[in-house]
């Protein structure tokens, strides 16, 4: 019988959300670096919201997955395993909205303001490409397949797994 959560790799998952957000966060800078008031200035603003999400991002997730991946076990009975090329669709399908607003907020910062405002997402992007690396070499050393529970970007109050959502808990599903 299932639950209806379904597990997704923790590499892929990185690695996807990673490539997706990585694009609109730079195209969100175009209109700054086309009309904004001077290109060194800006520049330096871009590398400065850039360096300190990435480190930020860096820092925070990797301290959270070593702690987490400490305590990998099994996955509980019931949970669906999505097949790795199945991945890709379902973080896509749920991260569009996010990402369409994100691309327009960032843009119409940069319009307003000359602030490249895309880079404070290109930061924590890069971040997870980069642990997406330690990761796999992480599930290497652990021989299997680290997987997350898919939570929906919004859960309602009433949802029946809000507590699995909030609890962000790592399995290992062994070949």
């Amino acid at each position: 019988m299932s639950s209806g959560l379904r597990l997704v790799g923790l590499v892929g998952s990185a690695r996807i959300q990673a490539a997706l957000a990585l694009p609109v966060a730079l195209v969100s800078c175009v209109p700054v670096f086309l009309w904004g008031p001077s290109g060194g200035q800006a520049a330096i603003v871009a590398a400065l919201l850039f360096g300190v999400t990435f480190l930020a991002g860096l820092r925070g997730l990797r301290a959270s997955l070593t702690r987490r991946l400490a305590e990998v076990t099994a996955p509980p009975p019931g949970l669906e395993v999505v097949p790795d090329a199945e991945e890709f669709d379902l973080h896509s399908r749920n991260l569009t909205l996010p990402l369409v607003l994100a691309l327009a907020a960032g843009a119409g910062i940069g319009v307003v303001t000359g602030v490249p405002a895309g880079m404070a997402l290109a930061g924590p992007a890069v971040a997870m490409l980069w642990l997406s690396r330690w990761l796999a070499a992480e599930e290497r050393h652990l021989g299997g397949r680290v997987v997350c529970v898919l939570a929906p970007l919004l859960a309602r109050g009433d949802e029946p797994a809000l507590d699995t959502y909030t609890r962000a808990d790592l399995w290992i599903v062994r070949p």
